[in-house]
């Protein structure tokens, strides 16, 4: 039987390599995802790996430590007694290697290397993207990458380190992460606004509570998207059921919706009005106006790395500029 202490003298002699910033075995990844996507095939997905390259390595592990790893149940695959106990000190081990890094990071005053930032669409237009721009200036020696992903996507991609920094609001489809292989650090705070058309009769009005659009018509997302969510606990919480007329899920389709005096809809205060002719941005005030919290994930252990610390603070910076009663692209100075 492989017991705890066998797992801690035995892992550090594992032949390891620096392997996407990450100083353990690559194997031992590869069965931490196997742990959490239940079967090899999802690990492989996550890892971009093939899922009999995944079954040969992992094998190979098993047969190194000499015991089983895990089981085969029906489809899925099951950890034994050992896997689990190897899981959790691999958990531990990648901790600590990402702090390794992140205190080695600090032994030079240049800010360097490479931060991949994934963001779903929104967050990348008006956050990641004038923060790249803003720090190439300032900042010669780092590259910051940006890459689209939607949030149900940013943690795999997080904890398989093929991104580094996964920016992502608090809904009900990505509530707060409480992974304890991830950081969570806050952003900030982002207002929602009410959208409505050019000619509506609330155009004008310097705030408004969400009560007063009660009697509207409105577009809502489609039942996969978040938005749907958001904007009926929004009206539910203001004290009314909204009426739907319209379903749409891409904010170009909404807001052509909305132009067309359609119905109004729920926005972030991320999304530019200057995008969409024809609709106009009521900022909603009174008790408990709609807002979400906006976060980034990193690895446990790298939220002390130098590079990281620099862009999540302006990533702050520009979120700070939402709670001013100003459209985005006033607020945001792009590069």
């Amino acid at each position: 039987m492989l017991d705890a202490n066998t797992v801690a003298v035995y892992i550090p002699v594992l032949r390891g390599t620096v392997h996407n910033g990450c100083m353990i075995d690559p194997r031992l990844e590869l069965l931490r995802a196997v742990d959490e996507h239940g079967t090899v095939t999802g690990a492989a997905e996550a890892m971009s790996r093939s899922p009999s390259g995944v079954s040969r390595q992992l094998r190979e592990l098993a047969r190194e430590l000499g015991v089983a790893l895990f089981d085969h149940v029906g489809r899925r695959v099951q950890l034994t007694e050992a896997g689990r106990t190897l899981v959790q000190h691999a958990h531990q081990l990648a901790e600590q290697a990402e702090r390794a890094l992140a205190a080695v990071r600090t032994t030079t005053d240049e800010i360097s290397g490479q931060v991949v930032v994934a963001g779903h669409i929104t967050a990348l237009g008006s956050l990641i993207a004038p923060s790249i721009g803003r720090l190439h200036s300032r900042h010669s020696a780092l590259r910051v990458i940006a890459e689209e992903r939607q949030p149900r996507e940013a943690i795999p991609g997080l904890l398989s380190a093929a991104i580094d920094l996964a920016v992502m609001p608090v809904t009900a489809e990505a509530p707060a992460v409480t992974d304890p292989r991830c950081a969570v650090l806050d952003i900030g705070v982002e207002p929602i606004d009410l959208l409505v058309s050019q000619t509506h009769r609330l155009v004008g009005a310097d705030e408004i509570a969400l009560i007063e659009a009660a009697a509207e018509e409105w577009i809502l997302g489609s039942r996969e998207h978040d938005s749907r969510t958001e904007t009926l606990s929004a009206c539910h919480r203001a004290g009314f059921n909204p009426r739907p007329a319209h379903y749409a899920q891409d904010w170009s389709a909404v807001a052509a919706l909305v132009a067309a005096n359609l119905g109004v809809a729920l926005v972030p205060r991320s999304v530019p009005t200057q995008w969409y002719p024809g609709t106009s941005r009521v900022f909603l005030g009174g008790h408990a106006p709609p807002m979400r919290r906006i976060i980034a994930c990193t690895r446990a252990g790298a939220e002390d790395t130098p590079a990281l610390g620099v862009v999540v603070d302006e990533l702050r910076d520009l979120a700070r500029a939402w709670t001013s009663n100003q459209d985005p692209e006033m607020d945001i100075d792009m590069p």
